[in-house]
């Protein structure tokens, strides 16, 4: 059993990173709101009380999916992943990107969770434009275009505009996904991809940093 102090010492590190977390996404939806984007989804879901899921009482991710009136099949999605339990990351980080479907998009969107780095759960197909990472991933239910960041790459709201903001609301205006194959990008897909590419290019990290060594 861990001791009286140590107990105290966590809850206080768990506090701080949530109290962050928070701060993050305040400042996210101010951000967004400003490039005429509304919040449609809940912080959280599926942390757990069950006696047998310890590893699930932890908040252990947080996401915002947004999108803009009238358009209910496309989607930016911003997701903080700080420890998964059934496929180990080594670093905490950040997925930004966007979402379409023949249809109404959900508000939990469990596809967005796992893209990019899950691949028991979705299909994913990485690939890079000037060797920055991208990934597209394929559901039953929608397509994902996204790329990651650590999660302390953001330490001001500078970086989350720069890093976050600017990126998610280009990739949603220009990147229509049901017209969008990795093997083989369109000149127009690849110049805008290119013209996002100096804002994050030296921020973005590949699905090898965020398992670490194997």
């Amino acid at each position: 059993m861990i001791t009286d102090s140590q107990i105290m010492q966590v809850y206080a590190a768990m506090e701080k990173i949530c109290n962050e977390v928070n701060s993050m996404m305040v400042a996210l939806d101010d951000l967004m709101k400003g490039k005429k984007f509304e919040q449609f989804s809940p912080l959280r879901w599926e942390t757990s009380e069950a006696i047998g899921a310890p590893g699930y009482w932890l908040p252990y991710f947080s996401q915002r999916q947004y999108r803009k009136k009238g358009h209910l099949k496309r989607a930016a999605g911003f997701q903080i992943l700080l420890k998964d339990n059934t496929t180990d990351n080594s670093i905490p980080f950040i997925t930004c990107g966007i979402s379409e479907s023949d249809k109404e998009l959900p508000t939990k969107n469990d596809d967005f969770y796992v893209a990019g780095w899950h691949d028991e759960e979705i299909q994913n197909s990485r690939f890079k434009i000037n060797n920055t990472p991208f990934c597209y991933s394929k559901s039953e239910s929608c397509v994902i275009l996204s790329y990651f960041l650590r999660l302390t790459a953001i330490s001001n709201q500078n970086d989350l505009n720069e890093m976050v903001v600017k990126p998610m609301a280009k990739l949603f205006e220009t990147i229509h996904l049901n017209q969008f194959e990795p093997d083989n990008i369109s000149k127009s897909n690849s110049d805008n991809i290119s013209s996002i590419i100096n804002l994050i290019s030296k921020a973005v990290i590949s699905i090898d940093t965020i398992k670490g060594p194997s």
